[in-house]
């Protein structure tokens, strides 16, 4: 029961971060109902999928990554396609953690100091930062990561009683603002990223000893718990900002609210200290466990690739981390907005990732093996429904580009 529960926690914060910043950004127009309904249905199918590759890992007997996956099923194409992806993708979410982080910080010295710094300078004195921690060693990264992980759900628990006692039940956001397909187009492919677990699918099925039940169990409630506080943050954000600042509401229906404007904006609605001080602590913190969950696997991922070039333990340690962080960096400092740019991005990869490879590997594996361990993955046209979903946000980030 201790295994199964650890898991649970480990799934839940993988998928809550910084993702969960932008939710209420893009849904703002599609009113709480609606919203609702978009996050259980974006849950269901990346459940659904979960299961897929948690049966891809369970017909070999082991844990393997997706990248092994693919070579095991299908090949080196199916490989390079996964390796290819999970680069772009974590390259992705890193710059858009590194915008959302600047523009947090930019808010903050306004409000202490009065003083609009330029945004430029703080994303690169945001990235220095995180280069100088990342030349640690993993274990004391790792430390810093706990206390911060654990900081975060504190914090974020208290700011989320703060803003209840804000909202008027009476006054939400109820019915579809402004809605049409541009909404559509620019929401779907970040909510998807917001879901994104599958990384550690592997490494707890080796963890729950291949028993295909309690795996199970793990994805159902560790991928249910970040949809409900997704959807309690979201109702908040929005739920207050509808009623105390209609300024910032509209302008999150324009499209043109950065992160940092909101955590503002929901700093200066109350008077009270708790939640200025909450909102700004667990949106930093949020940034911060993310782009240490994410640039940690960039970072490693370098250096095996590097210390067969690099003789040097402390010349290849610093260089795969300016290789993990200066890609990211250049992206932010040239692309306007990144936050949901690389967000919206990283959605598209993550549907061929998460979705399109695994159901291609299933239909593969299916000419090895007709038994399945989970039956409910024998019907096409679930298969069909998560396939078309995935087809769906790739060709929204597709047009995304194209504007």
């Amino acid at each position: 029961m201790q295994r199964q529960i650890g898991s649970i926690f480990i799934v839940a914060g993988t998928a809550i971060g910084a993702g969960m910043l932008a939710l209420p950004l893009v849904l703002g127009q599609f009113g709480l109902p609606l919203t609702i309904l978009i996050m259980f249905g974006i849950w269901s199918i990346m459940y659904y999928v979960s299961l897929v590759v948690v049966e891809l890992n369970l017909q070999e007997g082991h844990g393997l990554t997706l990248i092994q996956l693919g070579k095991r099923f299908s090949g080196p194409v199916a490989q390079s396609i996964a390796l290819i992806c999970l680069k772009v993708l974590t390259f992705s979410l890193l710059a858009a953690y590194i915008d959302g982080g600047a523009s947090i910080i930019q808010k903050l010295l306004l409000t202490f100091t009065d003083t609009q710094y330029d945004i430029q300078l703080i994303i690169i004195f945001f990235a220095s930062v995180l280069i100088l921690l990342f030349l640690f060693t993993t274990r004391w990264i790792d430390y810093v990561n706990r206390l911060l992980f654990l900081a975060l759900i504190v914090s974020f628990c208290l700011l989320i009683i703060g803003l209840l006692t804000k909202i008027d039940l009476v006054k939400l956001p109820i019915s579809p603002i402004e809605l049409n397909f541009d909404a559509w187009r620019i929401a779907l492919p970040v909510v998807f990223t917001s879901f994104g677990y599958q990384m550690v699918i592997h490494s707890l099925t080796t963890y729950c000893k291949n028993d295909k039940v309690q795996l199970k169990r793990v994805f159902l409630w560790g991928s249910l718990i970040p949809t409900f506080v997704y959807i309690l943050w979201t109702i908040c954000v929005l739920g207050v900002l509808y009623v105390e600042d209609p300024v910032v509401f509209q302008q999150i229906l324009m499209g043109k609210a950065a992160i940092g404007d909101v955590i503002l904006s929901l700093s200066r609605i109350s008077n009270a200290t708790s939640i200025h001080l909450f909102s700004t602590i667990t949106s930093l913190l949020a940034i911060f466990t993310s782009i240490i969950g994410v640039g940690l696997g960039l970072k490693d991922s370098w250096k095996i690739i590097l210390i067969k070039k690099i003789k040097h333990p402390a010349t290849h340690s610093f260089t795969s981390v300016l290789i993990t962080f200066v890609p990211s960096l250049l992206v932010v400092l040239f692309v306007q907005n990144a936050f949901i740019k690389a967000l919206s991005f990283g959605g598209m990869i993550s549907a061929i990732l998460a979705v399109l490879l695994p159901l291609y590997l299933l239909r593969k594996a299916k000419a090895k093996n007709e038994h399945y361990h989970y039956p409910i993955l024998q019907y096409k046209s679930l298969q069909f429904i998560a396939l078309s979903v995935g087809v769906i946000v790739i060709i929204c980030e597709i047009l995304n580009l194209l504007q």
